[in-house]
């Protein structure tokens, strides 16, 4: 093959990893701004809980919701590097 042909392949091949790249960091940002939302909802029930069970439950999911915000944010963060 000749150069150009090469050059033009690799363009290509690079272009859709690119875009494969940002519907990734797009469905990323989406997932982590409903986790965002289910987190707040999280705390508004815990500010209504009426008993200590009910506190507890509430917690442990907004930690969850926590943490897995911050996976989201990081893996945004890492392929927004590349």
């Amino acid at each position: 093959m000749k150069t150009k042909k090469l050059v033009k392949r690799l363009q290509e091949l690079l272009d859709s990893e690119q875009r494969t790249q940002n519907r990734q960091i797009e469905a990323l940002e989406k997932v982590v701004e409903k986790l965002e939302r289910k987190e707040q909802h999280f705390r508004e029930k815990l500010s209504l809980a009426e008993s200590e069970e009910q506190r507890l439950k509430f917690g442990g999911k907004i930690a969850i919701c926590q943490a897995q915000r911050e996976k989201g944010i990081a893996a945004i963060k890492e392929l927004r590097e590349d």
